[in-house]
């Protein structure tokens, strides 16, 4: 794992996505939580409506993205990305499956130019250059992001992406930022 130095200000690209139950209450109940636990809130994507990726007989899911500045570590996020799927009724099975309904779904996506390998957590992403899901609302918030390990960046991602699944915009932000809050 990369040493990232105590207190240190990072800034991560967080990815929500939530196909069963109240998927925009979810979502809107997903970013307090991490607002409140894992840092500001500093940009929200719209909200992208898509096709389920890896199994056609699951539900579409509703998907969105947020850049989020914290001092806590990437495995303390974590923590609280999993703990906050667990309050929101995220079923978790004993055999690993990638591709299953969730209530929500909260992963991160980026931690600034940090390449992190540990056993319960792989930044960037694996999947983050191959799921139009996760790039489209990424573009929007994220585009000039550099990927630490293909050295390109968010949009030039995005359009090299062999993912056709339907991804579309369903709706605005559906929080504002903590630098807007009045």
């Amino acid at each position: 794992m990369v040493s990232i130095k105590d207190n240190r200000q990072l800034n991560y690209c967080i990815g929500l996505g939530s196909n069963i139950g109240d998927r925009e209450n979810l979502l809107v109940e997903a970013c307090k939580l991490l607002g409140q636990k894992a840092g500001s809130i500093e940009k929200v994507s719209s909200v992208y409506l898509s096709e389920p990726w890896g199994n056609d007989e699951l539900k579409p899911f509703l998907n969105m993205a947020l850049i989020i500045q914290s001092r806590l570590h990437p495995l303390e996020v974590l923590k609280i990305c999993q703990s906050i799927e667990d309050t929101l009724g995220r079923t978790r099975v004993a055999v690993k499956m990638d591709y299953i309904d969730r209530t929500i779904d909260i992963d991160i996506l980026l931690c600034d130019q940090n390449i992190i390998e540990h056993e319960f957590l792989t930044v960037p992403h694996p999947h983050l250059a191959k799921r139009n899901f996760v790039l489209e609302p990424l573009v929007e918030i994220a585009g000039s992001w550099i990927h630490p390990e293909l050295n390109k960046s968010i949009k030039e991602l995005k359009l090299m992406c062999d993912d056709h699944n339907m991804v579309k915009r369903s709706m605005p932000p559906l929080i504002k930022p903590a630098s807007n809050e009045s």
